[in-house]
């Protein structure tokens, strides 16, 4: 069973690592070695799935995910239904059907909410928003991107944060505007930004706000100059006074 997790979680790495090939050399191993049961054969289905829809085999990338998706309905996994369907939603959006790819990834995160793994769930919702980009649905799009980055937000995943923000600023222009005037000053604040902001009003160190948020230092000061850009300001005394003037302390 380790071994199968350990596998799993390596192929998982060359995926994000940008290494396609080396995650299918890995998941296309012999048969024998992940037995059929759902939770071993829905990942590696699913990581076949992505792989080979990011290295533009869509048929193959398609049956994967197909039968991922069947075999976790089938058992009623929440997990694993959720982890099937990001699959479907991925090799639909690298098939350019956007309706169909926001459609699953919707659902995916879903079924990864019910199963309580907040970090899988944001990248359904990260994946939702970029279907709705590209599809052009751009109030859709910036609903599900504030899903994603509070969720990465609330999880430390700085690294997908950064990845969210990447893709968002790569989305079709219109995706990325407001109907009417876009926030400006603290109202262009995340929720997590903006808890942050209101400890730094308050007195607290960066360490202290990393221990009563739960969060690393490192995470917290990363989060300070997103805040300090967006207001436009170079220190904590600035900071608190333009957070100040745009939303007095209660």
């Amino acid at each position: 069973m380790w071994w199968r997790v350990a596998q799993t979680s390596l192929a998982i790495a060359r995926l994000a690592a940008g290494e396609p090939e080396a995650c299918l050399r890995i998941v296309s191993g012999p048969e024998a070695s992940w037995p059929a049961g759902p939770p071993t054969a829905v990942p590696r289905d699913v990581l076949r799935a992505v792989a080979l829809a990011t290295s533009g085999d869509l048929d193959a990338a398609d049956r994967y995910a197909q039968r991922a998706g069947a075999l976790a309905e089938a058992t009623d996994l929440a997990y694993e239904t959720g982890c099937a369907g990001y699959a479907r939603a991925y090799v639909a959006a690298r098939a350019r059907r956007f309706a169909e790819a926001a459609a699953h990834a919707e659902a995916a995160a879903t079924h990864l909410a019910a199963a309580r793994t907040p970090v899988e769930e944001a990248l359904a919702r990260h994946l939702a928003g970029l279907a709705y980009a590209r599809g052009g649905r751009a109030a859709r799009a910036r609903a599900a991107f504030g899903q994603a980055e509070e969720a990465y937000e609330a999880c430390g995943a700085t690294w997908l944060r950064a990845v969210l923000d990447r893709h968002r600023a790569a989305a079709p222009a219109r995706a990325r505007r407001d109907a009417g005037t876009p926030a400006t000053g603290a109202a262009a604040l995340s929720a997590r930004e903006r808890e942050i902001a209101e400890l730094v009003r308050a007195g607290l160190t960066n360490q202290e706000i990393a221990s009563r948020l739960f969060l690393s230092r490192r995470t917290v000061e990363s989060h300070l100059s997103r805040v300090f850009a967006k207001l436009g300001v170079r220190s904590r005394t600035a900071m608190a006074g333009r957070f100040t003037a745009d939303f007095p302390a209660e």
